[in-house]
């Protein structure tokens, strides 16, 4: 077997270990002995490393699918908004009106995107300044999103539940020439009235319904897959605040200690962090 040392093994343990991550250039061209991950120079110690990188990817993988989630609420919007108002118009019901307006639409995207952008960087930098506040913070928030997540994944099931009820009572409707009666046998009739009108809206919200199902379906699993991701990053996060708790340090050197000897004793003692008022010894003359 072939001998080395000094650098070259180091580096060739670095390999081993670290493959996957980068190391970041310094002054000169001199590659950091230190792993980097999402831009961050990390110390090179194997459990740090991955519970720093799961916790990031965790994050990013929290933003990728919140987009996805919100892409998906846009889409269901858009494609209900217009047979719905269409449908109400005709017969002149209101009560099938359950979508926000365009704003608190746009609103609620925001929010769902924004925030995980915003803790993915506070996560980042507490793990870059080993701030275990900021990793307990980031623990909590992506609790909070787990249940959120889970929440969310109820109300498209919910939503489902609405579909389905809400399509058999259209389907039930009857048009007539002078008007409409409903699944309870009422009658009834507005100014606007037309049959063309209502069989027109009546066959926009039946051919709507198996895929409003199926949006609903993928918004659900997206939901349950994020759930699970904000879990996993709950898991690492309280991992980095429990690491940062030890007087670990995922970037750079731990605070030296500060050694106070206590005088006035036949063998002073060394104490760490905090100084021991050792007890006077009176001279005999």
């Amino acid at each position: 077997s072939s001998s080395c040392s000094g650098s070259s093994c180091f580096h060739a343990k670095q390999k081993r270990y670290f493959g996957k991550f980068p190391l970041p250039k310094l002054r000169g061209h001199i590659q950091s002995l230190m792993p980097l991950v999402h831009r961050v120079a990390f110390n090179d110690n194997f459990e740090q490393v991955k519970t720093a990188s799961g916790l990031l990817n965790a994050h990013v993988g929290v933003v990728v699918l919140a987009a996805i989630a919100a892409l998906c609420q846009l889409v269901i919007y858009i494609v209900t908004r217009g047979p719905m108002n269409e449908y109400n118009e005709a017969v002149g019901d209101r009560s099938g009106n359950l979508w926000v307006g365009s704003l608190g639409q746009f609103a609620s995207i925001v929010a769902s995107v924004g925030l995980p952008i915003v803790a993915y960087f506070f996560a980042r930098k507490g793990l870059a300044e080993n701030s275990g506040s900021l990793l307990q913070g980031i623990c909590l928030v992506d609790g909070s999103c787990t249940c959120c997540a889970l929440l969310s994944s109820i109300m498209a099931i919910q939503a489902m539940i609405v579909w389905t009820w809400m399509s058999s009572q259209v389907d039930d409707v009857v048009c007539g020439p002078a008007g409409w009666t409903s699944s309870d046998g009422k009658f009834h009739k507005n100014g606007d009235y037309t049959q063309e009108k209502c069989e027109s809206a009546k066959k926009a919200v039946a051919d709507l319904h198996s895929a409003a199902m199926a949006m609903y379906v993928i918004l659900m699993i997206i939901d349950l897959l994020l759930a699970c991701t904000c879990a996993y990053g709950t898991f690492q996060a309280n991992s980095a605040h429990r690491t940062v708790k030890q007087g670990k340090c995922f970037v750079g050197a731990p605070p030296v200690p500060v050694m106070i000897a206590a005088h006035g004793q036949p063998n002073p003692a060394v104490v760490i962090g905090q100084p021991v008022v050792g007890t006077p010894v009176k001279a005999n003359p």
